[in-house]
């Protein structure tokens, strides 16, 4: 990670490396509480992705798991919300005029501000965003992402980084959302120079750096909110010298962490892989009880009797081969016990709900009855509103702040004119198919106050001409409809249209006019 020489004024940073230290040892103790709940639920759904405590690359974690329903159901899971959300090489969202705007000036300006759009996601399309996103939503799978938003090369403006979980310390702002962000590390001595080019390093790294590069050096980053002057300081330290590296400050933090669902009081969020832990840990074994007993019903399971003739601890029981007896009844199959029918069918219910809590089964089995379209089309609109408060979280603790967070880099670098994104000069639509949804319903009763207003024509003519804004209808009908504003003329052009319109048939009627004299 390399640090960007920024733009924005500098000021004096108000803590010292040791409060600096202090503060990533207090956030270090706060997680201790959740590192068993999360290195858990790792090892039995993502045993892969559980770095805790060590992590050798190459090393086969998955000891213990005999079922992997959960860990299908986490990657369609990350894949579902980020279809949802936050689609591949899509506009996910769009710049609209704020709250601060006059109405009617907002048309104009929203054509103004969809140029803008289009070279924000031109960049973000063109960037490593869709991969590291994917590693993000497993991480939200569990409660918590990472990921951070850095200026790059002229070939990559904008560069993501998933941060693992198990690097990831937060620390709470006053308002109880996650203002202060650490992060972790243990580079090799040799990178640091090349990860922080401007930093000032203590003399026994420097040590190290020279004489030990192989050596690892235990480095935390972040980003420290100031309330005072609402600037975000980014740091790095030297975690056992608490030695200050090197800082500076950004209008926004390139930290950005969403959670899925948090209790109040709790800084890290909870997601449904631990809400379904013990589902997972239950099929889990129920999987291998049933593999133990299909073994045994394969190789069976023998009762033998020490009568001097065979002895029970070095026969083997294997085909084409001949053991010895006294009688009969020396050597007996054990009668098999438990109901693996009924263990299947309890599986198959542990399965569905764990299935139904990552979103990984909204489609009807194939053994159901035909179904249609619109059924379809109605269980997958149900599916996200059932989720609707977790992914409303996502819009203001993942979405906003990548828009806003890019909007700065882009702007600073002479991509983007200079917007406000603060909701009242510029504020932000979602497109996202969740978005798109929502969409629906408003058209669905824009269709049946239509419908209501025509039954209502015939007792009361001209009704609805006379109380209704006719002209401001396809405006409306391209914004839930989506993608279609700028076949919308602006308020100028409509009164240049219509003048057109006006000047073309006076000119015909005065055609018409000479006609007659000339008869």
């Amino acid at each position: 990670m390399s640090v960007k020489n920024p733009t924005t004024p500098e000021a004096t940073i108000p803590w010292t490396g040791k409060q600096i230290g202090a503060k990533v040892k207090a956030a270090i103790q706060r997680k201790e509480l959740w590192v068993t709940h999360y290195r858990e639920a790792m090892q039995y759904i993502t045993p892969q992705r559980e770095t805790f405590y060590r992590h050798t690359p190459g090393e086969k974690k998955a000891r213990q798991q005999f079922d992997n329903t959960a860990m299908e159901a986490i990657q369609v899971f990350a894949s579902r919300i980020m279809s949802t959300i936050t689609p591949s090489w899509q506009t996910w969202s769009e710049f609209r005029a704020g709250s601060d705007i006059p109405e009617d000036a907002k048309s104009d300006i929203d054509k103004q501000l969809s140029e803008a759009n289009k070279i924000l996601f031109d960049f973000i399309n063109h960037s490593n965003f869709t991969t590291q996103a994917t590693e993000t939503y497993l991480d939200i799978g569990y409660g918590t992402g990472g990921m951070i938003v850095e200026e790059g090369d002229l070939e990559d403006l904008l560069v993501f980084t998933n941060i693992p979980l198990s690097q990831l310390y937060l620390e709470e702002g006053p308002d109880s959302a996650v203002r202060s962000v650490y992060r972790i590390m243990n580079p090799l001595a040799s990178n640091l120079r090349t990860m922080f080019p401007n930093g000032n390093f203590s003399k026994g790294v420097e040590d190290l750096i020279t004489k030990e590069s192989d050596s690892r050096i235990e480095i935390v980053t972040g980003s420290m909110f100031d309330p005072k002057s609402k600037l975000h300081f980014q740091i790095v330290l030297e975690k056992g010298e608490n030695h200050l590296v090197q800082h500076h400050t950004e209008k926004t933090s390139p930290y950005i962490i969403p959670r899925w669902s948090v209790i109040p009081g709790e800084i890290y969020g909870r997601g449904p892989a631990i809400d379904m832990l013990p589902t997972v840990k239950t099929l889990n074994k129920m999987t291998e009880f049933n593999l133990k007993h299909a073994a045994m019903a394969v190789s069976g399971a023998y009762t033998a009797v020490t009568d001097g003739v065979i002895n029970p601890y070095n026969v083997k029981i294997q085909p084409n081969t001949v053991i010895p007896v006294k009688a009969p009844d020396s050597l007996q199959p054990l009668p098999m016990a438990g109901s693996p029918d009924f263990s299947q069918f309890v599986r198959s219910e542990l399965r569905e709900d764990i299935k139904k809590a990552f979103f990984a089964d909204p489609m009807p089995s194939f053994d159901d009855p035909v179904r249609t379209a619109t059924e379809i089309s109605i269980r997958n609109s149900n599916m996200l509103k059932n989720s609707g408060a977790q992914l409303g979280r996502l819009k203001s603790e993942w979405i906003e702040p990548i828009i806003e967070r890019c909007v700065d880099i882009l702007q600073r670098t002479g991509k983007l004119p200079p917007i406000s994104v603060d909701g009242r000069q510029v504020t932000i639509k979602h497109t996202s198919p969740l978005a798109k949804i929502e969409d629906q319903e408003d058209l669905l009763g824009f269709n049946d106050f239509i419908s209501t207003m025509e039954r209502l024509e015939p007792h009361s003519p001209g009704l609805m001409a006379l109380t209704t804004k006719l002209e401001d209808v396809p405006s409306f009908l391209a914004a839930k409809y989506g993608g279609f504003e700028t076949l919308i003329r602006t308020k100028t052009e409509s009164e240049q249209a219509a003048q057109t319109v006006m000047d073309t048939g006076e000119s015909l009627a005065a055609g018409v006019g000479e006609v007659e004299n000339v008869v």
